[in-house]
């Protein structure tokens, strides 16, 4: 199942857009869905960063610094990916 979504979008970017697709063989719709579909795999929800916030509180509690800068390491390396 597909949902369409509607965005309006600069004429810099719509012209980017609409040369990118071309190099690629491919119609801009399907590339929007791609770039949106790529910037939201590294995504975390809200529910995710409060467990993460609640280990490194746990983890500073028990004076456990490594295992609170264990943590923030891990939340670092999956917001660069």
């Amino acid at each position: 199942m597909a949902s369409k979504i509607w965005a309006t979008v600069s004429d810099q970017l719509s012209e980017k857009i609409e040369r990118r697709a071309d190099d690629e063989g491919r119609s801009k719709s399907d590339l929007i869905s791609y770039l949106l579909e790529r910037s939201m795999e590294g995504w975390q929800g809200r529910q995710e960063v409060l467990e993460a916030m609640e280990k490194i509180k746990e983890a500073i509690k028990k004076e456990d610094l490594s295992g609170a800068l264990a943590v923030l390491e891990t939340i670092e390396e999956e917001l660069r990916e």
